[in-house]
């Protein structure tokens, strides 16, 4: 998989890879604060034009939630369809690693017999997440995130007592989320086993919110682990 860094010159390099060798589907993995550009670089690859994100032919799903069957539900039918006015009908599902697996399921089967005249673009934060049956049938590559700094602010400001409801599950995971992708992409401005210990924090505290302790000494608990603070002492 080529990794692309998100720069001018790394947006250069990807649009010119997409548009050297254009295929029927495409997995890029990307942080989703780069997907609009990617959106952008896609549709001028596939189409020669970035003609804007409200076209007839331009389909985008999965922009704020889990994708669904009933997402992507006709979409095998609409791909055998000529698109009305570009070259190519495009389906973009944004989240691919969030699909359920009956949604990759129906993806599939376009993916294994597209047709002529559409293409299917699935964006990731992880591409591994994606089904290996539906994954090894895309042309994958992949947008650099930052050097690796562990938990997100966004996620840490969750997590540090704010979390209101039912909101901490979303929180564990985006932190999760933020955890994974830094151990994979290796050696960064934070060690490996601060990594690590901040991954068992969140798992520690997943396990006592399930079991009802109480949330603010959670939270507590928790931020003093993503700062670096072993409780009773210091790393």
């Amino acid at each position: 998989m080529r990794s692309f860094d998100p720069t001018p010159e790394g947006w250069r390099l990807l649009a010119a890879e997409l548009a050297a060798q254009p295929t029927h589907a495409y997995l890029v993995e990307a942080p989703p604060a780069t997907w609009d550009q990617v959106e952008a670089i896609c549709r001028q690859a596939l189409w020669g034009a970035d003609a804007g994100p409200a076209h007839p032919d331009w389909r985008v799903v999965g922009l704020d939630k889990r994708v669904l069957r009933d997402d992507v539900q006709g979409w095998p039918e609409e791909a055998l369809v000529p698109p009305l006015l570009a070259p190519l009908k495009v389906l973009v599902v944004r989240g691919a690693d969030r699909m359920t697996e009956e949604a990759q399921n129906l993806l599939l089967k376009v993916v294994e017999e597209p047709p002529p005249h559409a293409a299917t673009v699935l964006l990731a934060e992880a591409a591994v997440a994606v089904a290996v049956t539906l994954r090894s049938r895309c042309r994958q590559v992949r947008v650099q995130a930052g050097a690796p700094t562990g938990v997100s602010d966004a996620a840490r400001a969750l997590l540090a007592g704010r979390v209101q409801g039912d909101g901490w599950p979303g929180a564990l995971a985006e932190a999760a989320a933020c955890l994974r992708h830094a151990l994979e992409r290796g050696p960064g401005s934070v060690p490996a086993a601060r990594l690590i210990m901040q991954w068992q924090a969140l798992e520690a505290a997943s396990r006592a919110l399930d079991g009802n302790a109480n949330r603010e000494l959670v939270a507590w608990q928790l931020e003093q682990s993503l700062n670096g603070h072993r409780l009773g002492g210091s790393m």
